[in-house]
């Protein structure tokens, strides 16, 4: 599970009120809120997948933001181009652990025609201050909890999220989930200090993929081969997961935030990389009356898909699934597939300021 995956889990999921906290809960929700003003590595909150969770409360609710995605009030953006101009990309170093098999040709072919259309695309105009506006709708599934720490009844539980997202660094600061103000009452308003924290991390660590600025991003290579390179060189050579699957994840993240802002060329290289990625599969999948390309990868029980638009190129959504074979049953959800744990789609905008919402 990564941490778009974890504050669902806590949503949808009743904590344990009896007994020794050992579940799953009770340890993430004590680090998640210990410690408020320290940034937590990424490395560790790329750590564990949804299959982990979902061996201790049966099933999970794949989630819709990241944890870093908080803190109090609504501090002001930082402008654009704070960071250093001459921010090197990073370089790829170490050995590559590989996930199991190519890209699929019809993942190769769907990113090669998604890259097409893309190309005659702009991104949305950001300037210095401005914040991006991402509005996500849909529904997570899972089971209660009982007190007893049971499972208890189904639920598909219906999910309109919103974010402020400063895009120095991607930090939201103000969340809104089902019209509840998560960093004025909600599970975020014990963390005054979060948004800084996550400031001083980016002032101390440099951009990356995780922590994305919008110079980072135009200094990023172009071409696909040194663009996969920069990107590997992300992940976590401690991590149990491929490089391949902690990439994947990462641009799920970096897409949730920034698709909008993506600079052209860098959108149509990142797909040429995409392509190259170990593992990837694609397929035509209709959600909400909505025809859609979803681009797919899957490691042990963890499966995570990336959805696009075909008739504009961009990335429009996520789901979360299930493997087949994970022996973990969930109660009956929308649409075909019935392994979907998590499913959201987005619109972003560009905005003056926290609550503007176009």
């Amino acid at each position: 599970m990564n941490d778009l995956d974890i504050d669902a889990v806590r949503r949808i999921v009743a904590p344990r009120t009896t007994g020794p906290e050992t579940s799953w809960y009770a340890v993430t929700a004590r680090w998640a809120d210990s410690e408020p003003a320290r940034r937590r590595d990424w490395r560790v909150r790329f750590a564990v997948p949804i299959g982990a969770a979902a061996l201790v409360i049966a099933v999970v609710a794949t989630a819709a933001f990241l944890l870093r995605h908080g803190g109090a009030g609504t501090a002001a953006p930082q402008p654009v181009g704070a960071e250093s101009a001459t921010t090197p990309a990073p370089q790829y170093t170490k050995e590559h652990r590989l996930n199991q098999g190519t890209a699929s040709a019809e993942a190769v072919a769907a990113l090669h025609q998604l890259a097409q259309v893309a190309a005659s695309t702009q991104p949305q105009p950001l300037a210095s201050g401005q914040l991006i506006y991402v509005r996500s709708e849909g529904w997570a599934a899972g089971f209660d909890i009982t007190a007893n720490g049971d499972r208890g009844a189904g639920i598909v539980r219906p999910e309109v999220h919103q974010m402020w997202v400063d895009p120095q660094g991607m930090i939201a600061l103000k969340i809104v989930v089902n019209g509840e103000d998560y960093t004025a009452s909600g599970p975020k308003s014990n963390h005054p200090g979060e948004v800084e924290g996550l400031r001083k991390f980016l002032a101390e660590n440099g951009p990356s993929l995780q922590f994305p600025t919008p110079r980072w991003l135009e200094q990023l290579p172009t071409d696909p081969d040194q663009l996969l390179a920069a990107l590997r060189a992300t992940a976590d050579p401690s991590s149990p997961w491929s490089d391949d699957h902690q990439v994947v994840d990462g641009l799920r993240h970096l897409l949730w935030n920034a698709d909008a802002v993506l600079p052209t060329d860098l959108r149509v290289a990142l797909y040429g990389a995409m392509a190259k990625l170990t593992g990837l599969t694609a397929k035509p999948v209709t959600i909400d009356g909505r025809a859609l390309v979803a681009i797919r990868h899957a490691e042990g029980n963890d499966t995570t898909e990336i959805l696009f638009d075909p008739a504009t190129g961009h990335a429009v959504g996520v789901r979360s699934l299930l493997a087949p074979d994970s022996g973990i049953t969930q109660p009956p959800v929308p649409g075909d597939d019935q392994n979907v744990t998590y499913q959201s789609l987005w619109t972003q905008t560009v905005v003056d300021e926290v609550d503007q919402t176009s």
